[in-house]
């Protein structure tokens, strides 16, 4: 008799598994419970300049009613399996506020 040997190999999807690693550590980081919650948060990022290039160091994010920012590093995005072009991506797919005025977020912090 012939015995067929059927394995079974789930679908893997990279792209969800990075998702899914990015809202872990925004959920870790900044106390949300959801994705959908993202749109009530704002965010803002540091950079440093070394060598004549230009790297993002931190990213502060809050939610609207919380009382501070709190900052994720970009070594944490990095570590997530995310690079930082996905992390944003995310970020802004899901409905977050980028602030952009200098003296806004001078005052914030």
């Amino acid at each position: 008799m012939n015995q067929q040997n059927f394995t079974f190999i789930p679908r893997f999807d990279i792209d969800s598994l990075v998702q899914e690693s990015i809202l872990s550590l925004i959920k870790a980081k900044i106390g949300i419970r959801s994705a959908v919650q993202l749109k009530r948060t704002d965010y803002f990022t540091t950079f440093k300049k070394s060598d004549g290039f230009i790297a993002i160091t931190a990213v502060f994010m809050k939610p609207k009613l919380a009382a501070k920012f709190i900052r994720i590093s970009a070594s944490e995005i990095n570590l997530s399996g995310a690079t930082n072009e996905e992390f944003f991506d995310y970020v802004r797919s899901k409905g977050a506020k980028q602030l952009c005025d200098k003296q806004s977020v001078l005052d914030l912090i």
